[in-house]
């Protein structure tokens, strides 16, 4: 079985400069956790392997 492509996407708030990672199954947008803006766009995204995709989610 084929493992869903994962990408290692970070992200910087706008609103109050919080920086975070998160993995996702594509480059999509996330909500800041400190200040609550949503749809903030990742500024890099990584693919990862999916052995590294794995250890980063679990």
């Amino acid at each position: 079985m084929t493992e869903p492509q994962q990408y290692l996407n970070q992200y910087e708030c706008p609103e109050c400069q919080n920086l975070w990672d998160d993995v996702w199954d594509s480059a999509c947008d996330d909500d800041c956790g400190e200040c609550g803006l949503r749809h903030i766009s990742p500024y890099e995204s990584t693919d990862l392997p999916c052995e590294a995709s794995r250890s980063a989610t679990g």
